[in-house]
């Protein structure tokens, strides 16, 4: 099978169909991005997965974020693949306490303030139990706007969401990490439809022509691997991974996109 850019079942609702924005800038930018690529992926349903391909994920020399949610109702054993994984040199970000959407709270005429006080500050305090401290977080089906995004960076160094609410984001092609809040690509499920499958891959061979002659950070996000919710295989991770290895870029963490000058 040939893989090279859909519709975003994955964290994303109904009614956000992927959009690729690609457009990126680097006028006016402070601090630039590093070449490299950023791969992430959510939810704790998936940790499973996750612990199951290790050993795949190492021998490709991948360094990954996985984002956690759901921290007070993890199982010792998942607990240490988390462990496990952030030995071999993985991220572990937050998820959010219990998946909570951002735009349901605004739905209910609720404040950026109430989602940070029923998601994010209890959620920390859980995540902090279990001997994890993150510096980045993934909005649950990339819900957000300017104003979430103002309170979060107080609490993480770097916030990343998905294809959609471009406005105050970076593209997930990043010239720049000024913004601290970036989009992010969907990789192909394992029941992706044929038309979304090359509508994907289009937008992935765009990514890294983009990155072959610009210093530009690519950012990926997926679920399971394999197996859990909306997974992604194993060959086209390798086909992904093979591309990186081409193109000579760097594993990037979530939170190596924090702003801060390049040395």
């Amino acid at each position: 099978m040939i893989f090279l850019s859909s519709t975003y079942a994955g964290c994303l609702s109904s009614d956000e169909q992927i959009n690729i924005q690609h457009d990126y800038q680097e006028e006016g930018c402070i601090t630039s991005a590093e070449r490299g690529v950023v791969i992430s992926f959510d939810d704790s349903q998936n940790i499973e997965s996750w612990g199951e391909h290790r050993d795949f994920l190492n021998f490709n020399g991948v360094k990954a974020t996985f984002f956690v949610d759901r921290w007070n109702k993890l199982d010792s054993w998942e607990i240490e693949i988390l462990n496990n994984l952030s030995k071999d040199g993985h991220e572990i970000g937050f998820h959010s306490r219990s998946h909570g959407d951002y735009f349901e709270f605004l739905e209910q005429n609720l404040t950026e303030y109430d989602y940070l006080n029923e998601q994010i500050l209890p959620g920390i305090d859980q995540m902090e139990d279990v001997g994890f401290n993150a510096t980045s977080f993934a909005y649950p089906r990339g819900h957000r706007d300017e104003s979430i995004d103002a309170v979060l960076l107080d609490y993480f160094s770097v916030l990343r969401g998905t294809q959609s609410n471009k406005n105050g984001s970076e593209s997930w092609i990043a010239a720049c990490e000024d913004l601290r809040v970036f989009r992010s690509f969907p990789l192909i499920l394992i029941d992706e439809s044929n038309e979304s499958r090359d509508y994907r891959q289009k937008w992935t061979k765009y990514g890294f022509d983009t990155v072959e002659n610009e210093s530009v950070t690519l950012l990926f996000n997926g679920h399971g691997i394999e197996t859990g919710g909306y997974p992604t295989s194993v060959e086209y991770l390798e086909f992904l991974f093979s591309q990186i290895n081409h193109y000579d870029l760097p594993y990037l963490l979530m939170s190596d996109l924090d702003g801060e000058p390049l040395i």
